[in-house]
């Protein structure tokens, strides 16, 4: 009997550390994704021009997300998969004129709303279309 319950807890303890293994892993993953991205590149923008513009994309809360171009925010809601998909969706933003950045914003707005995936590597992430072709490039605001 003894040996019985020896194996009964030695196999419980084995299910229990993979299990919390493969959740720390999800978790960490999801965590990676949501925080605050600093633009690198962005099609027909400089990237002293997204500097200087301090062109961001947050996605800290998957229900209301946003991105910044220099003028006006940009909300939008996020919906991604397991499988580095990533969908900006219900897209808004306010409508002040601001003639130094409004290329900026066009820019990022066409960007987000043709991007299907998404790729990270260590502190740095990639956001392409649906033909694996890179829209934008970002870094983490809090990387040091």
């Amino acid at each position: 009997m003894k040996k019985i319950t020896m194996i009964f807890i030695a196999m419980s303890a084995v299910v229990f550390a993979m299990v919390s293994c493969t959740n720390s892993k999800a978790i960490a993953t999801k965590g990676n994704l949501q925080r605050e991205w600093m633009l690198k590149t962005l099609p027909g923008v400089s990237y002293e021009a997204l500097v200087a513009a301090k062109a961001a994309i947050n996605l800290s809360n998957p229900e209301a997300n946003g991105a910044y171009g220099g003028c006006n925010r940009i909300f939008f809601t996020t919906k991604t998969d397991r499988k580095n998909t990533i969908r900006f969706t219900n897209m808004g933003s306010t409508k002040m004129y601001c003639e130094q950045t409004m290329h900026i914003e066009d820019a990022l707005t066409k960007a987000l709303s043709e991007v299907a995936r998404y790729e990270l590597k260590g502190h740095e992430i990639s956001f392409k279309n649906s033909k694996g072709e890179v829209l934008m490039t970002a870094v983490a605001s809090d990387w040091d």
